[in-house]
């Protein structure tokens, strides 16, 4: 079975999801979701996760051309 935690806020979380062997860590780019991961977190933040761990996006009725751009950007 492949796990995925979402919600992420802090890269520390990541982290400790990718020392436990977790293979997805996923970051909430909905701007009314309480977990939305760009109040605390800067996409040059995101973009420097490292490990092993796949980050996922959650998007809400986002057009491609801005899920694409955050993708690049995080």
């Amino acid at each position: 079975m492949r796990i995925k935690v979402c919600g992420m806020t802090k890269a520390e979380q990541v982290e400790q999801l990718n020392e436990m062997g977790i293979e997805f860590a996923g970051f909430i780019f909905y701007p009314r979701s309480p977990r939305y991961v760009h109040k605390s977190m800067s996409a040059t933040e995101i973009k420097k996760i490292k490990g092993k761990i796949n980050k996922v996006g959650v998007f809400v009725n986002t057009p491609v051309e801005e899920v694409l751009k955050t993708v690049d950007q995080c």
